[in-house]
């Protein structure tokens, strides 16, 4: 009786076509740079509720969403849902203008994207080339600068920024595939806590393009241009629909299963936080490696970077659903076992690092510094080699930052400050800082 009456005053529960039309809904509002709201009898939708729906009768998202579109539901949507653009907090609402610039910095970075990305312009060699070098160039300086800047550690965080901006200078002048998106990455990876800090640097980046690239018209120097003029409010949801532009091209390009869509969306589920999706992109990413594993091998450089990519989804799935974080440790070990096979230091560093962030978590205190310093020793074997110090330093920098900080934390202040030491000799004074200067470029490189 009670359910007659529940479907007659237009209550109902989660539905799969109902979910379907939200999530397909959602893309294509997604790739028009739009967020969205939904509202069931004119009551705003509980996300969280719909994730559990969605774990609990064990849907692909994927696959609910192509079946939505192939059915129509798209736009055959129930009479009792709806979906609209959320309207800002009262403390963030500012002028029209604002939110059209933000529409347009996402516009500029698909135009972008299908240019640069054409594969009609590309040979099979630099498609191949832009596959392996993944979706997004991580700026490991970004990564550095924010992690000492957080532990107040702003002396050397300041040098590293100044090595920041060199590297800027050097993408942008030779304009390789990612540089928009390896900017986007940087700002994430400051904001919102040094959105000072990445504001500067994006000016720096206007100033480096109008140097480097003469066209006023040109796609980047337009997206940069607009980056610069963002209103705070809104800059990081704007940089996060344009990471997910690339996000988008990249699976058209090479498909779904492909390292560079593993990647991108790796990066994408990070900086938006998403708390779906996890499961169905693990599965892609371990079909994705077995194939390579069968074609090229266990050792080869893109079935590591697979294992590394599911290692990092596993963490992530672990903590938004506040399951066992011990359960990515095998395939840390996996990870480790192939890269020293293969040789690949990075991915031995990496590893090892992992392994202390698990055994952080769980609080082996003890194993996770012991891991930290096993990072710290490869990263060290290399740094040796002068052709790949320029690689090496940030990542360096970055865990004696956190070993630090960890060990503060302990109590073994004596070994903090034989850590601080050992990172401050790696940065020494710069040229700029000894004669007083206090930008993070020469006038005569930025303009």
């Amino acid at each position: 009786m009670y359910k007659k009456r529940f479907k007659l005053w237009g209550f109902v529960k989660n539905k799969e076509s109902d979910v379907g039309s939200m999530m397909a809904l959602s893309k294509r509002r997604e790739d028009q740079g739009k967020m969205t709201r939904f509202l069931i009898n004119g009551r705003p939708v509980n996300l969280k509720r719909v994730d559990t729906y969605l774990r609990r009768k064990k849907l692909n998202p994927a696959q609910l969403r192509a079946a939505a579109v192939a059915s129509g539901l798209e736009s055959r949507v129930a009479r009792y849902l709806s979906c609209r653009t959320p309207s800002p907090p009262p403390s963030l609402l500012r002028s029209p203008d604002i939110y059209r610039r933000s529409e347009a910095i996402i516009a500029i970075t698909r135009t972008y994207v299908t240019t640069k990305l054409d594969p009609s312009r590309l040979t099979v060699e630099e498609i191949e080339q832009v596959n392996i070098s993944g979706g997004f160039i991580v700026f490991n300086e970004a990564r550095s600068c924010e992690g000492m800047l957080t532990a107040k550690a702003f002396q050397p965080a300041g040098r590293m920024i100044r090595r920041l901006a060199r590297q800027l200078e050097h993408e942008i002048k030779f304009q390789s595939w990612f540089v928009l998106s390896s900017i986007f990455k940087m700002v994430l990876e400051l904001c919102p806590e040094w959105v000072e800090v990445a504001t500067h640097m994006i000016r720096h980046a206007v100033a480096f393009a109008r140097v480097y690239i003469r066209s006023v018209h040109d796609p980047l120097r337009e997206a940069l241009v607009s980056l610069d003029g963002c209103d705070r409010a809104v800059l990081i949801p704007t940089v996060i629909s344009a990471v997910n532009c690339y996000r988008n091209r990249i699976s058209e390009l090479f498909g779904e299963h492909s390292l560079a869509a593993i990647e991108s969306w790796s990066n994408y589920a990070n900086a938006a936080d998403l708390t779906t999706g996890h499961s169905s992109t693990i599965e892609k990413a371990e079909r994705g490696r077995r194939q390579h594993a069968i074609q090229f091998g266990e050792s080869d450089m893109r079935t590591i970077r697979y294992l590394y990519s599911l290692a990092d989804l596993e963490w992530e799935r672990a903590r938004v659903l506040g399951s066992d974080l011990s359960m990515v440790l095998p395939r840390l070990q996996q990870l480790l076992e192939c890269a020293e096979q293969a040789g690949d230091w990075p991915a031995v560093e990496s590893a090892h690092a992992g392994f202390a962030c698990v055994y952080r978590e769980l609080g082996a205190y003890e194993l996770a510094e012991q891991s930290m310093w096993a990072a710290i020793g490869t990263a060290i074997a290399a740094y040796a080699d002068n052709d790949l110090r320029r690689e090496v330093l940030p990542r360096l920098v970055h865990r004696y930052t956190i070993l630090e900080d960890w060990l503060i934390r302990s109590g073994k202040h004596a070994s903090a400050w034989d850590v601080r030491e050992r990172r401050e000799a790696l940065l020494p004074p710069d040229e700029e800082e000894v004669a007083g200067v206090l930008g993070f470029g020469s006038e005569d490189t930025i303009g």
